[in-house]
């Protein structure tokens, strides 16, 4: 093992996330390194290949908190996980790497959440150096969108603390923008006619971030799964699969859950899916 300061080892766990958690940040101490870590590890992780794989990066930082991150390599199960983001925590967030470029005429994107009805609380955050909110979801009292800087509203009436899945679908060349709710569309919407989402920028999920301020804003909080970003329109056949059978084999070609590789921030922890 080297001195590096800054590494990543890859380490495939039978443990738990929340174990592998504890094994890097139950020192009291400030400083970690490599020959601190990997004996923890070694001891407290099989080495075999689980139900997912972790990536822990230790970079320099004023804490411990902001120099391991957590990263899920869709190589293994996680179709079986699901994403629980702290109310205490408003700094949690999930970034994503693409499949592909997030150039986008047309998407289809589907999830799972389980969260309060309570204001609004951002699934996906997408923007770039020329609009902050290229593509913006949130849920909470109503469902948000933003494409290109444009906002539409979808009133929501749901009890709060159920899972609920969701779909939004949208054309470019009509502007017609549908919400899907348990496999139910309600009444379309128009929104950015012949606009074309651009590339750029990097996906996040759970909040809403400033970047000329850098800092966060409209936090989600409670459970989230079976985030997929399609780069073309599913039609009702599709959504109605999604909803009744969410361990269907459609994966989104943009962003895949449990093929998209995925960092961890602020708390974010994997938990069994329930939805």
């Amino acid at each position: 093992i080297n001195s590096r300061t800054t590494y990543e080892q890859e380490v495939l766990l039978s443990s738990s996330k929340d174990q592998f958690k504890e094994v890097l940040l139950g020192s009291s101490k400030d400083q970690l390194n490599e020959q601190e870590v990997l004996p923890r590890i070694n001891s407290r992780g099989s080495h075999k290949i689980g139900p997912f794989q972790l990536v822990a990066q230790l970079k320099e930082g004023p804490s411990t908190h902001d120099r391991v991150r957590w990263f899920i390599s869709g190589q293994h199960q996680l179709s079986l996980q699901a994403f629980h983001f702290p109310l205490e925590n408003t700094a949690s967030y999930v970034t994503i790497v693409p499949l592909k470029p997030m150039q986008l005429k047309t998407f289809t994107l589907c999830f799972w959440v389980q969260n309060s009805n309570q204001g609004r609380q951002t699934v996906l955050f997408y923007s770039t150096p020329e609009s902050e909110n290229e593509l913006v979801i949130s849920v909470g009292m109503a469902v948000g969108v933003w494409i290109g800087g444009k906002f539409v509203q979808f009133d929501l009436h749901r009890r709060a603390e159920d899972w609920v899945h969701h779909c939004v679908t949208w054309v470019s060349s009509s502007g017609t923008i549908n919400l899907w709710v348990n496999g139910a569309v309600g009444t379309a919407r128009n929104i950015q006619k012949n606009y074309i989402i651009q590339s750029g920028g990097t996906p996040i999920l759970g909040k809403r971030k400033n970047a000329m301020l850098d800092v966060f804003a409209d936090a989600f909080s409670g459970w989230m799964s079976h985030v997929n970003l399609w780069s073309w329109l599913l039609d009702q056949n599709d959504i109605q699969e999604l909803t009744l059978c969410k361990h269907t084999q459609q994966k989104g070609d943009v962003l895949a859950w449990g093929e998209t590789h995925m960092s961890l921030y602020g708390g974010v922890t994997l938990g069994p899916d329930t939805s």
